[in-house]
């Protein structure tokens, strides 16, 4: 995925215990104290920033993760195959003017409301996945892959 304009960066995406400032350290060390290596092989890739900067250090990259949304973030930053920047930030700019206070109530809010996320941000939340789920076909059209279904 092209992250020249860095709206969407990879790095971007932030878990506790990530390794997004220790990967210059990181592959340093690795560099230093090995020879001909031509694999990396990040096996709990987490927000992926690791493997990140191994794209451009080695041959082959193997990542792992268990979280399925991981795997999908993955596909899209590191898989093959061609987005429009276009369509991404007009989708996006939509869900960003939604006004929360108008959202019906939606299995998310219900589930994760006032629990993990405020009510409000679940509803939106909720509302996203919904209105992905009604957009999947457009965004797969034309054998091109604008935004992976989840």
């Amino acid at each position: 995925m092209n992250t020249e304009n860095n709206i969407f960066n990879i790095e971007s995406r932030r878990y506790i215990g990530n390794k997004a400032k220790l990967t210059d350290w990181i592959m340093d060390i690795i560099k230093n104290s090995t020879n001909d290596v031509h694999s990396f092989c990040d096996i709990f890739a987490g927000s992926g920033s690791m493997t990140n900067k191994a794209l451009f250090l080695f041959d082959k990259i193997i990542m792992n993760d268990f979280l399925f949304s991981n795997n999908a973030i993955y596909k899209a930053f590191f898989g093959e195959g061609e987005w429009d920047e276009k369509v991404i930030t007009t989708i996006l700019d939509e869900w960003n003017q939604i006004d929360t206070k108008h959202l019906k109530e939606n299995y998310f809010s219900k589930m994760f409301g006032n629990k993990y996320y405020e009510h409000s941000v679940a509803k939106h939340i909720g509302y996203i996945r919904e209105n992905l789920e009604t957009r999947k076909k457009f965004l797969q059209r034309k054998n091109i892959t604008y935004f992976l279904p989840l």
